[in-house]
Formats: C-alpha cells, structure tokens, sequence
C-alpha cells in the first residue's frame, strides 16, 4: 500500500512539474515578443536599408523575382512611405526557388533589410542583395516595427558633418542629361560654427588603418571661420537666401583636384534648416552631436571586432598563412571603401609575432554600416594574404570541415587565376570555378580523402588528398586534367612570379 501511495505522489509532482514546464514554455513561444535586443539604445544593424513592403504582384526574369510592392513603412533608407517599388530579388545559379524569394509572396507583407545597385535607365528595379530579415519567420506585429525603428533611428546619425553656416552664392545650373543629372547646384558658405568637422576620429584611428592595404576615405575637416565651397547633383533648385544662417548637414565625398578647397557633396546636397527657427532642445542636441557620433562609433567599432573574432581560430589562421600559394594576388577584386568613415582593428595581438598583423576593416556609409569587411594577415612585403572579404550579418565560427572547404576553394580558384596570368590565357573557364561550394570526399575515419568542385564551364574538377592536404590525381568529368596538375604543381612559382611582376612598378 505504502508503495502505491509514493507511486501516486510521485506521478502527481510529475504531471505538476510536466504541466508548470509546458506553460512556461507556452509562455516564452506565445507571449515573448518577436524581436528582441539589449537593454541600451544602440543597434547594430549592418544594411543601408530596411522597408516594410506589401507585395502586391510577382514575376520571374530568368533566375530572378520581380516584386511589385507598396512601401508600407521605412525604417531604413531614403525612401517614401507608400510608393510603388519594383524589387529584384536575385535567385543565384541554383534552379528553383531560393529560401530568400519564398518571402516574398503575393499578398503578403515582408520586413527586409539589404544593400542595393542604385537604379539608372538600364535597371528599372531596385537590384537588393545581404537580405536579412529582422523578425526571422515570424509575422512582424506594429510594436516590434515601432521597437526597431526607434532604434535605429537613435543609433546613427546619418551626416558626417554639420555647421552654421552663412550662404553667400546659390546657383542652380540646369544639366541636359537627366538619366545622369539633372541640375548641379554650386554653393559657397562662411562657417559660423561647426558641430561635426567630418575630421578623424578616435574609432577610425588604429593601427590597422596605417597598413598599405587598408583604404583611405577623404575627409573635409572644416573649421570654423573659413569658406566652405561646395558642389552636388539633384533635380531641381534650393529656395537658399543669400546671407541667411543655415544649419546644414551634409556627407563630404572628396574635393576638386583643381580647388582642393571646393568640396563634392555627390547626389544629395544633404539638409538645410534656418538656423532661426530651430528650437532651444534642437541647439542643445546639436552641441551633443561630437559626443554622440564618436560614441556610436566606437560602439560600431565594437561590435565588428567582436563579430570577426569569434570567426577565425589561431589554428585555421596559421594554417591558411603557411601557404604562400595562398597569398593575396594582385589586382583581384576586394571590398572597396571610397567614401565615409573607415573602421579597422587587429586580433590576435598576442600571437603577432607567430601569426603576422592580423587586421579587418570595414567601411561606413551616411553614417551606417555597410555591412561588409575584409579581414588580412601581413607578414611584410610581399607576404599578404586576404583571409575572408564578406558580410558581418554572415559571420560565424567556421568548423574544421568549412573551414578546409574554403581553404580548398581559395587553393584552386588562386592555382587558376595565377596560371592564367603566366600564360596569358583568356577567359579559359576550364580553369575558373563556379560559384557553388566544395564537397569534401571522406573516409571512415572522417579524414579527407579527395575533393570535388563545379567549374565554369559546366563540369566538374576532382582531386585526390593525402594526408598532408596535398592534392594530386586531378579530373574533370573522370578524365585526367594536365592542365589542373600544371597549374597546382607550379602553383608556389606562379604566385611568385605574379608578385614579381607587380613590384616593378608597385612597392612594398
């Protein structure tokens, strides 16, 4: 009886306990919002854009969707609430739908993030790319849309620079093209104060930035008292008063090699507020501006760093580094940055001496980041390898297999670029790689024994591996390749003599 009454007991506290566990569990699926982040007012969110979109109609060109949508909201980007868009939104090489164009179904409504080709008159849609989506797969409500985009908007400033200024020449000149630009405006200005020079700052000054390879961006650093001249592209004239004050802000692109003195301001001439009818709180905010912007970056700055350390191991760094094949080639394609702030950074300071100076650095655009990085090694000289260029919204710790993946697409795509180049062949896509990944053949020991990688031209390349990652046996369609055997046996003296090339006319 005894036994019966504890079994009881026992069953009872089982189903209490199973009963508390389900409901807490209903409770976190049901109940805890969509979206969530820290408790700070900072958000680091790497994409130019971000639209709230009802998409109304679809079609397909070739491999891509065509979404025919209504702006229902703009978190993100210079863009109006409730006008028509047309989105294409890129399928790759792969056949059928992709994860990324099942959102966008007719009907539907569709919170995306992204980075875009800017439209002209030979693309008639905004061409979106780094996709992201806030709220996961999740239906987005109107709190966490208003959660976000208050956060957003707290986070960044989207100017690099801001004066009172005191406009002494407006001149619109109305331009024929207007597929290009319609009307450039020319503008001169006497700086009465200045609140963000667009100089330097503490977030952008690092060792890295000093490195050859990391680019260098213009700023205007302007001071108060001087006369600001400037030049920008837009549709139609400003109503600008000579000799009134202005509040202006704006985002510096480079100045006149003839006039270093005359500044472009590209397609947008930025903002411009009578500096009379700006309220006491306005005056005071933009005092704060210099504290708030250096202070965003640095956070940007932060959260990169952190992002790109967790992503590379000091094991994968030494191993990739060890091999000069797979050296940076020169004049190949990277991330470039030519306007705006430029973040950088190092890690893996304290196995410099055994790895090399291994460095990233990212760029910044209207105040935002752009999303991508590039992340090197530096050993001096001509010993300088391009470890990763992709996007932060991609990063992640590589296992051993991706990892070797990588390290063996990097290995074959370079054996073919440098081969190419010694031979001065063209456009040989026996030699090029497609786009697709690598497949990794392993044994029972889960030791890799071979590799197999689409090419261009439609086959696909094959190689043995033995256990010191070397390769041999090469094959494309299960015919023997001389001319991958080639290009992997002299792979060390290509890459050499390609460098060799380059520093007859470039130094290093």
């Amino acid at each position: 009886m005894g036994v019966l009454i504890l079994k009881s007991k026992h069953l009872i506290g089982k189903y209490v306990l199973t009963t508390l566990l389900a409901t807490c569990l209903l409770f976190i699926f049901v109940f805890t919002p969509a979206y969530s982040q820290d408790e700070s007012n900072f958000e680091f969110f790497p994409w130019e854009s971000c639209l709230l979109l009802s998409i109304e109609k679809t079609e397909r060109t070739g491999n891509d969707l065509i979404c025919h949508a209504i702006i229902d909201d703009v978190l993100r980007g210079n863009y109006l609430k409730r006008n028509p868009i047309s989105v294409c939104v890129s399928q790759g090489e792969s056949a059928g739908d992709s994860p990324i164009q099942t959102r966008f179904t007719e009907g539907k409504k569709v919170l995306v993030a992204f980075n875009s080709l800017p439209l002209n008159r030979f693309r008639k849609q905004l061409k979106i790319y780094n996709e992201h989506f806030p709220f996961a797969d999740s239906i987005p409500n109107a709190a966490d849309i208003d959660k976000l985009k208050k956060r957003l908007d707290n986070s960044s400033f989207p100017f690099r620079a801001c004066v009172d200024a005191t406009i002494t020449k407006n001149k619109f000149v109305k331009k024929g093209c207007e597929a290009c630009h319609p009307g450039r405006t020319d503008i001169e200005a006497i700086i009465n104060e200045v609140y963000l020079p667009d100089s330097l700052s503490k977030a952008e000054t690092t060792d890295a930035s000093k490195e050859k390879t990391v680019p260098k961006t213009f700023h205007a650093n302007l001071k108060k008292g001087e006369k600001l001249s400037a030049f920008f592209y837009e549709d139609s004239a400003r109503p600008l008063k000579k000799g009134k004050r202005y509040i202006w802000k704006f985002n510096p692109v480079y100045h006149d090699e003839k006039n270093p003195k005359r500044i472009f301001l590209g397609l947008n001439g930025g903002t411009f507020s009578a500096e009379s009818e700006l309220s006491t709180f306005e005056m005071q905010a933009l005092r704060k501006l210099p504290e708030r912007f250096e202070n965003y970056l640095e956070d940007v700055r932060n959260h990169m760093q952190e992002g790109i350390e967790e992503s590379w191991t000091k094991e994968q760094i030494s191993i990739y580094t060890s091999k000069p094949e797979l050296r940076y080639i020169p004049r190949t394609p990277g991330v470039v940055v030519s306007e705006g702030n430029l973040l950088s950074g190092q890690i893996q300071k304290n196995n410099e001496a055994e790895l090399g100076k291994v460095i990233w650095f990212s760029g910044m655009q209207d105040g935002k980041p752009c999303g991508e990085y590039q992340l090197q090694v530096h050993k001096g000289g001509a010993d300088f390898w391009v470890l990763d260029s992709g996007y932060f919204s991609n990063i992640n710790k590589m296992s051993q297999t991706e990892f070797y993946k990588k390290y063996f697409k990097d290995l074959l795509t370079k054996c073919g670029i440098t081969y190419t180049r010694i031979n001065n062949f063209k456009d040989n896509k026996e030699l090029m790689l497609g786009r697709a990944p690598i497949s990794l053949q392993l044994d029972e020991h889960q030791k890799i024994t071979g590799i197999a990688c689409p090419l261009r031209n439609d086959k696909t390349l094959k190689a043995k591996v033995d256990a010191d990652m070397n390769l041999s046996q090469f094959e494309i369609d299960e015919n023997k390749s001389s001319i991958w055997q080639n290009a992997y046996d002299n792979r060390i003296v290509n890459m050499d003599k390609v460098w060799q090339e380059t520093l007859k006319y470039e130094k290093w």
